[in-house]
């Protein structure tokens, strides 16, 4: 009977030593909620646009490509961290949208408008 009190009481302590251990992991997680956010809101904004390029009409890839930028834009101000971590988000934005239009014959928005610090403090 001793044998099985002293197995009953490792398992015991086992256990309360793994759910110690499980409730710091998920402090740890939830003291990280924006990058946990970032991934769960990872939306593609150019879905729309794509499909109406595929269908041919320019007009509506252009309108739907420059609403796709505003709205990676705000979601770039509301994610970033730090404003290094904005300027540079924006960058990898601006090329990737500099390419899109110049692949459909569009002039593309006035990149400059966007990058005022006023937008990433928001």
């Amino acid at each position: 009977m001793e044998g099985l009190m002293q197995f009953t009481g490792i398992v015991i302590i086992a256990f309360g030593i793994l759910q110690i251990i499980l409730f710091f992991k998920v402090w740890g997680m939830t003291n990280n909620v924006k990058r946990i956010w970032k991934k769960i809101d990872n939306k593609d904004f150019l879905s729309n646009a794509c499909i109406s390029y595929i269908k041919g009409d320019l007009e509506e890839t252009e309108k739907l490509a420059n609403e796709a930028f505003l709205q990676e834009v705000a979601l770039l101000s509301k994610s970033s961290e730090s404003y290094e971590d904005w300027l540079n988000g924006y960058k990898k934005l601006k090329d990737k949208y500099t390419r899109l239009f110049k692949k459909i014959d569009k002039p593309a928005p006035d990149f400059n408008k966007y990058e005022d610090p006023k937008i990433y403090l928001l």
